[in-house]
């Protein structure tokens, strides 16, 4: 929630100013948070593998590639 109440407040309207259309500002602000929950560290990653008695070090490999392919993939669908 603080992630995006400050991306809310610094990033919206910077992007407004620039000219991005309002559902695109707050589509990527809103995007944006799922991001932290895919790449290590992540506290939610570290809580999850506690709750489900899974190890940490398998949760963070199997994460590893996805947060990764996921940055080139939001960089490729805003610049177009």
């Amino acid at each position: 929630m603080a992630t995006a109440a400050t991306f809310s407040a610094v990033a919206y309207p910077e992007m407004r100013r620039f000219g991005y259309p309002q559902s695109f500002a707050t589509g990527v602000i809103g995007g944006r948070r799922h991001a932290r929950a895919m790449l290590p560290p992540s506290t939610v990653l570290a809580v999850y593998g506690i709750i489900t008695e899974q190890d940490n070090r398998q949760a963070v490999s199997c994460r590893i590639i996805p947060g990764c392919l996921r940055s080139p993939c939001t960089l490729l669908t805003i610049a177009s």
